[in-house]
């Protein structure tokens, strides 16, 4: 079992991400639930709404400001529809919450997460020159433990609060409470600070090329080219805007016809995951994009008028920097399961 606290869930922006893929693939295959006790994921749930709800503040500010630099409100950027952010983090929730396993926790729990918040004994504060905090930290740790007492195999505990349970390793506090608590089975427990050393722990990883993901093995694969097509498509309609924007200022309505081509230019990075006969792979590439304009018309109501129809034969690339995750499975070819763009870059000489 795999027990996490809130702050590594909310490094996590959402159940699509690269990084949550890769834990549940992962889990799954080594025989792992995701478990997060109750109080854990409702602390979840408030702090990616408060992330929310300044993410979206912030982008009204920035779009208010924006609005004064342009001359009408057809070109005036704004936010689209936006969710509410309780709408927005419940959606999230909703998501993650069909892989993880929801620990139920206890009024003793409670009462003792009360209890050595006000003796300042760990994982709550041991300060006495501050107010006294850290009874969610103490529930979490009393259902972490109840966890490893009543279910066979290892637990791993994922936690970055070294205040609350230890840098490197456990406080030595808390590794005697565990002695006294599971006995001989106090190897089971195993203290991770992050997801990235946890799967290190799940699976075999190794940074190294692998020889059969060769630029024209995933050059030539139409799925992952689909994939980093869907990923860039903003960059595309932006490029392309760019490339008319001058020909188009005057204009309430236009058509465009456009193509777009994806070239992979090098494989720069693999880390392998690897749980018996099955891999996962995080490959990160640079891709050529190319973004094209053929003809702009303008559009009118009355079919009388001339459209206006110009030849437009322009092009613009740029360099894409993706990462993706590629199941493999012995005998069988690559599977492409996610696609991220980390970045975009001109190429040189532009």
């Amino acid at each position: 079992m795999i027990v996490i606290d809130a702050n590594e869930l909310r490094a996590i922006p959402n159940a699509n991400d690269r990084r949550w893929l890769l834990l549940r693939e992962l889990a799954r295959e080594s025989g792992n639930v995701i478990a997060v006790p109750d109080f854990t994921f409702e602390e979840f749930r408030a702090g990616l709404m408060s992330d929310i709800k300044d993410a979206w503040h912030k982008s009204v500010e920035a779009n208010r400001k924006l609005s004064k630099y342009s001359e009408s409100a057809k070109t005036r950027p704004h936010v689209e529809n936006p969710e509410r952010p309780s709408e927005t983090a419940n959606r999230l929730t909703s998501a993650f919450q069909s892989d993880i396993t929801v620990l139920s926790t206890d009024a003793s729990m409670h009462t003792e997460g009360i209890s050595r918040e006000i003796w300042r004994k760990l994982p709550a504060s041991t300060s006495w020159t501050k107010s006294g905090y850290g009874a969610r930290d103490v529930i979490l740790w009393l259902a972490a433990k109840d966890a490893c007492r009543t279910n066979p195999g290892k637990l791993y505990f994922v936690s970055n609060d070294a205040a609350a349970f230890g840098d490197k390793e456990l406080h030595p506090e808390l590794r005697m409470e565990l002695t006294e608590d599971l006995g001989d089975r106090i190897n089971d427990f195993i203290y991770c600070r992050n997801v990235g050393t946890l799967l290190e722990l799940i699976a075999e990883k190794t940074e190294q090329e692998v020889g059969y993901l060769s630029v024209d093995l995933l050059g030539t694969n139409d799925i992952l080219t689909s994939a980093v097509g869907h990923a860039c498509k903003n960059t595309v309609s932006r490029m392309q805007s760019n490339l008319v924007g001058d020909l188009t200022a005057g204009l309430r309505m236009y058509r465009m016809e456009t193509s777009k081509s994806l070239e992979l230019l090098s494989i720069d990075k693999v880390s392998t995951y690897r749980i018996g006969g099955r891999a996962w792979l995080v490959v990160a590439m640079t891709w050529n994009l190319t973004a094209a304009v053929q003809q702009v018309s303008a559009l009118t109501f009355d079919e009388s008028e001339d459209p206006g129809l110009l030849e437009w034969p322009m092009e613009t690339k740029q360099k894409l920097h993706v990462t993706a995750m590629v199941g493999v499975q012995d005998g069988n070819p690559p599977e492409i399961l996610t696609v991220d763009l980390l970045s975009v870059t001109l190429p040189s000489g532009q």
